[in-house]
């Protein structure tokens, strides 16, 4: 049966029905091949799936990333980390990295995070000397902090799926976030050669600048203490922050930066409602499969051959994320979640990995997914709202795929990093 359900829907993929189709039609013919349960099960899973309130928070933080873009708060993050890190190698780089990692923690989103980067910091990173493919690979893998650093869509999904707190799912995040933030800036300090890098910003730090960028930017930093601080402190729940933030970042942008105007609402919010539209609708479609998955008990036959042949729990594990790595070149982030999780996450959890760090594991397979080709999608976004050929672009973040690579191993060898902060908040 196994067999049956993995060729139908390897089928239906090739034949290029969308993921989420291929995902309910292949549980409908398994319902009608295996007599499961009436046909009007499949209607009923795909309705029952979105009525989930847990998923609210995930359309709202699509919009803080709308809005945030259109916004152009990105450029003034950007003064302020620039006033800050100028004067070193790579400094620009650098705060490109900080700007993302502040960008993510307020939109979740690895997408609008490169996009809005790419779109108002290439231009000005290239003015300054610096190689396009290399500014490119800055500012693709600094996007990817979106779905790491909380709040985070990923992790929204992943808690849905697997009934954990979304909150605390959030948490996992933290730490792991700041470990790669500075990691891929430590890195960018010594990549950044003169064959990359051909006029170097040589300026003195000047404390009159950074602490007027402060000011400029202090209601944007504000933001993310409000939401995350918001979640962790008690005040409101995952999916109230992201209420709140879509009110917070609207009121700064209408009427303090007034980058966005009255008449520019009903575009955020249709832009806002197409893309979580489309995350819904394969949401719905896989969430089928993984009921076939569950009732054809696939994961229990999964442990019992990992017994039979005596693969040690880290031995799995590394076959995981070689899974997890090469579905990342082939779908995007929404559906491998979907597709595998059912699948993966019982096995992991007999083999003794705790929750919140298989989400931190598998968040970060799916960062590295997003700039890897050939639908690396952080590649795509930044091609497209650059006007960059999408390879090379890709040339530009293979050695920052190397130090994800890095970054996720040692989260894989010290679980604390993921677990330690959730556990004492």
């Amino acid at each position: 049966m196994i067999l049956t359900v993995i060729a139908l829907f390897l089928f239906f993929l090739i034949t290029g029905l969308p993921v989420a189709f291929s995902a309910a039609l292949t549980s409908a013919v398994c319902f009608y091949l295996f007599d499961f349960s009436s046909l009007t099960t499949v209607s009923h899973i795909m309705y029952s799936s979105l009525n989930n309130f847990s998923l609210v928070a995930l359309p709202l933080f699509i919009i803080v990333g709308v809005i945030m873009s259109k916004g152009l708060l990105v450029k003034y993050m950007f003064e302020f980390a620039n006033s800050v890190f100028k004067n070193l190698r790579g400094g620009l780089g650098i705060a490109a990295i900080i700007t993302s990692a502040v960008f993510a923690a307020i939109s979740g989103s690895s997408l609008a995070n490169a996009a809005a980067l790419g779109m108002i910091l290439l231009p000005y990173m290239v003015k300054y000397g610096y190689d396009k493919g290399f500014t490119c690979g800055i500012l693709a893998t600094g996007g990817t902090l979106g779905i790491l650093i909380p709040p985070s869509l990923t992790m929204i999904v992943y808690g849905t799926i697997t009934e954990q707190s979304i909150g605390q799912c959030f948490m996992a995040g933290m730490l792991p976030g700041i470990f790669a933030t500075a990691v891929l800036s430590v890195f960018t300090f010594f990549w950044a050669g003169p064959k990359r890098v051909s006029r170097p910003v040589k300026e003195k730090l000047s404390l009159k600048e950074i602490i007027t960028c402060f000011k400029e930017s202090f209601l944007i930093l504000l933001a993310p203490i409000i939401i995350i601080g918001g979640i962790y402190g008690g005040v409101f729940t995952a999916d109230e922050s992201a209420a709140v933030g879509v009110a917070y970042c609207l009121v700064i942008t209408i009427f303090y930066y007034k980058t966005i105007k009255i008449k520019d609402l009903p575009e955020i919010f249709a832009e806002g409602a197409v893309s979580s539209s489309q995350i819904m609708v394969v949401f719905s479609g896989v969430m089928v499969f993984a009921y076939i998955i569950t009732i054809s008990q696939v994961s229990n036959e999964i442990i019992e051959w990992i017994v039979n042949i005596g693969l040690s729990p880290l031995a799995f594990m590394l076959a995981v994320n070689l899974l997890l790595l090469f579905l990342g070149c082939l779908l995007d982030v929404i559906s491998i979640m979907l597709i595998t999780i059912p699948i993966i996450y019982p096995v992991l959890l007999q083999l003794g990995f705790h929750p919140l760090h298989i989400a931190v594991i598998y968040t970060i397979n799916m960062e590295i997914g997003t700039i890897t080709p050939p639908i690396g999608m952080n590649l795509f976004a930044l091609s497209g709202s650059t006007g960059t050929p999408v390879a090379e672009v890709a040339r530009g973040t293979l050695p920052y795929v190397v130090v994800m690579l890095i970054i996720l191993g040692v989260i894989i060898m010290a679980p604390e990093l993921s677990i330690w902060l959730p556990l004492r908040i």
